[in-house]
């Protein structure tokens, strides 16, 4: 298993060539680390979520598959900051931090060193991730954790609830559709924070019913 933080950026530093992806991978983009190698496909699900593939064995397995701390951390944590720093002071790590290294400058100790240090905190994070996700007792495999969403959904399967389509397979799609397009999704944001701005006060309770009253008389 390859473990990394943000692993779309280290793949693609280290890749010799990159492409558009082609069949089920198609809006993904295709990865060559070694030439004449199979290569990895990475597809974009999200922030900070991505679905890793990669070349399959004769009798079906996957040869490589990949862990990103970043997107484990996110499912098993939430919403917040996705550094190593940030990440490891949620999960108590006190040598988490980065630190700072000049970039343009030539390859020396320090440098080495920082690098060196970048790896450990990575693990370190991953023990403690593991540990996280242990304690959740589920079958779905840790590198197919894909965000919050996949723990309900791994905590669903081992219950034996069915998906929807699975329980019903004759249920009309053509309904489905149209639950689909009824579907709006309200939220509300805040642009401005600890300003003194003018405003106006906005009342948003029964918004919902409000709206479902007025929609007919447009």
């Amino acid at each position: 298993m390859i473990i990394g933080h943000n692993l779309p950026f280290d793949l693609g530093a280290l890749s010799v060539r990159a492409g558009p992806s082609r069949g089920d991978n198609y809006g993904g983009l295709t990865l060559r680390l070694v030439k004449d190698r199979p290569g990895v496909m990475i597809r974009k699900l999200g922030f900070g979520k991505h679905l890793y593939k990669c070349a399959m064995s004769v009798n079906g397995r996957r040869t490589l598959r990949f862990l990103d701390t970043q997107q484990l951390g996110r499912a098993l944590l939430g919403p917040g900051g996705t550094g190593l720093g940030p990440m490891g002071e949620k999960l108590g790590i006190k040598d988490a931090d980065k630190g700072k290294v000049d970039f343009e400058a030539p390859i020396d100790a320090t440098m080495i060193e920082y690098c060196r240090g970048d790896v450990q905190r990575t693990w370190r994070i991953f023990e403690e991730l593991r540990r996280l996700y242990v304690q959740h007792g589920v079958k779905t495999d840790i590198d197919r954790i894909y965000s919050e969403a996949s723990i309900g959904k791994a905590y669903l399967r081992d219950l034996g609830i069915k998906p929807f389509l699975q329980a019903n397979p004759d249920f009309p799609r053509h309904v489905i559709g149209a639950f689909m397009e009824a579907m709006f999704g309200g939220r509300s944001e805040v642009r401005m924070r600890h300003q003194i701005r003018e405003g106006m006060l906005a009342d948003f309770k029964s918004q919902y019913p409000t709206v479902n009253t007025l929609i007919p008389n447009l």
